[in-house]
């Protein structure tokens, strides 16, 4: 039994999705689902992969300067995942700017870096992974209401006409609305008859 999808997609609905992209009131974007792998082992779901920094600069062991991996590729469940985790330099064991120094070891983030590599081939010194890491899974296209040079205001009036599952996310000066699956018919026609 195939898994059904979290988008939810509306075959009647694509013509006028495309022509909404193709006018840059809506466009697409890969989101995932977040997790933290906390050096314990517990791996907690926290939501969207979106509205974060993308260095994880508020997670206290991704602080400049340190080593990291952002975005690798690993098999976590069977399926692909991106871990963005800290590491530990060798030879720097001990000295004060070394993550090591601060933060315990996360060995399944470890583990899920290590595996990366093939079978055939495990280069030496493996990285060890310190601090809580980032496991993004399930990436897929979203759609975003996301119209170059519009006031907060309009997208804010925006997204309170409309039903479908979303979060209005506010970046500084900007706003835009992600919408977490497929904007159902009543939402198209919404945004064909206030954008169009």
């Amino acid at each position: 039994m195939s898994r059904q999808s979290r988008l939810k997609p509306n075959k009647d609905s694509q013509s006028a999705l495309k022509q909404l992209e193709k006018k840059g009131v809506l466009n697409r974007h890969k989101v995932g689902l977040r997790h933290v792998i906390k050096a314990d082992g517990t791996v907690d779901y926290i939501g969207y992969n979106i509205g974060y920094d993308w260095r994880n600069r508020h997670m206290p062991n991704f602080y400049p300067g340190a080593d990291q991996t952002h975005g690798a590729v690993v098999q976590y469940n069977g399926e692909r995942a991106e871990l963005t985790a800290t590491l530990g330099r060798t030879g720097w064991e001990g000295h004060v700017l070394d993550v090591g120094t601060h933060f315990p070891p996360n060995p399944l983030a470890t583990q899920l870096l290590a595996t990366q590599y093939n079978t055939g081939y495990q280069p030496p010194n493996l990285p060890i992974v310190y601090g809580d890491a980032v496991l993004v899974t399930d990436n897929r296209m979203h759609w975003f209401f996301w119209p170059y040079n519009v006031s907060i205001d309009d997208v804010e009036r925006t997204n309170d006409n409309l039903s479908t599952s979303r979060d209005l996310i506010k970046d500084g000066a900007s706003a835009h609305i992600f919408f977490h699956t497929e904007p159902n018919q009543k939402d198209i026609v919404t945004l064909m008859m206030h954008w169009l």
